[in-house]
């Protein structure tokens, strides 16, 4: 029985080891969208915000009583209520992503990335990573390195500094990390399902001033009137008129803002980290509401139409 319960004790502390990170390293989060850990959450929690929810996990802190419990993982149902987990998916911890959940299902795991700054790892944001399992993004590799592990290869993409790294693939066997200046959003045709144990991540740490690369271009807003992405609400605040909205957009540092969508009879805005490419089956049509995209063009005149009566204004 004394050595069962030694077991025991041996085993929390190795998992608590393992999702607790080293003075050099940064506690950062890698998100999977439309996954959801199984089994049961040793707390469960209406924090309001997947920031609120990283932010409890990242430091061990039981958001219900403000205890101190290992915290591997969550889940987190796009509106605000999250499920905090002491362990993780496999390979790093033992348990199972669901198979094919609900599209309001995302799931966030706790890594620790070397040799970067907490602001270089994004802290301030929910999660520095998003990933795509089994896929890669072919064509684009501006740069290859090979590496240990796969927190060295996001950690190179976010200290590159011979250009903007906006997206990796991660080769599991090989350890090979390939670093493109192109993503999934601006290259949606050489997104490929991969054979092997090759993941794909999109780096969501960029900022305002370096989210259309090192040679600049334009960020301009692409309208559309009466709709809407469905079922995700993410920073949501009151704002008189269109323009303030869309600063709110541009400004944003808590989300990497890839939508805005504006109520102008009620004057509600919200900034979501999600998009049409994102949410293709969660958009549709709804009167009163105007739905707005940042992308980035080169050489973009102040105000652009485009198919469909959308209209873009460049900021």
């Amino acid at each position: 029985m004394l050595r069962a319960a030694a077991l025991i004790l041996a085993l929390g502390s190795t998992v608590q080891a393992v999702f607790e990170c080293s003075s050099q390293e940064t506690t950062a989060f890698v998100r999977i969208a439309r996954a959801r850990l199984d089994g049961t959450p040793v707390v469960v929690s209406t924090a309001g915000h997947d920031l609120t929810c990283a932010q409890y996990c990242r430091n061990n802190i039981e958001p219900t009583t403000g205890a101190q419990r290992v915290c591997a993982s969550f889940n987190f149902d796009g509106r605000e209520t999250c499920y905090f987990f002491d362990d993780a998916a496999s390979p790093a911890g033992t348990s199972q992503l669901t198979a094919n959940p609900s599209a309001n299902n995302f799931y966030y795991e706790k890594t620790c990335l070397p040799g970067v700054s907490a602001h270089e790892a994004c802290t301030y944001r929910s999660f520095s990573f998003e990933r795509m399992r089994k896929t890669v993004l072919e064509g684009f590799v501006r740069k290859s390195v090979q590496v240990a592990n796969r927190e060295q290869c996001l950690s190179a993409c976010l200290k590159e500094k011979e250009f903007v790294c906006r997206s990796v693939n991660y080769n599991y066997d090989s350890y090979l990390c390939e670093l493109s200046t192109e993503d999934r959003r601006s290259k949606p045709t050489h997104l490929r399902m991969a054979d092997g144990a090759v993941d794909y991540y999109d780096n969501n740490c960029l900022s305002r001033q370096n989210r259309c690369g090192p040679s600049g271009g334009n960020l301009v807003f692409v309208k559309t009137t009466n709709f809407e992405i469905k079922f995700y609400d993410h920073t949501q605040s009151v704002e008189a008129q269109e323009s303030y909205c869309l600063q709110k957009c541009l400004d944003s540092l808590n989300t990497f803002c890839r939508s805005v969508e504006f109520n102008p009879t009620e004057k509600n805005c919200i900034v979501s980290d999600e998009d049409t490419f994102s949410r293709a089956d969660q958009q549709g049509q709804v009167v009163g509401k105007d739905y707005y995209e940042p992308i980035c063009v080169a050489d973009q005149p102040l105000i652009a139409s485009f198919a469909g009566g959308g209209a873009a204004s460049a900021c």
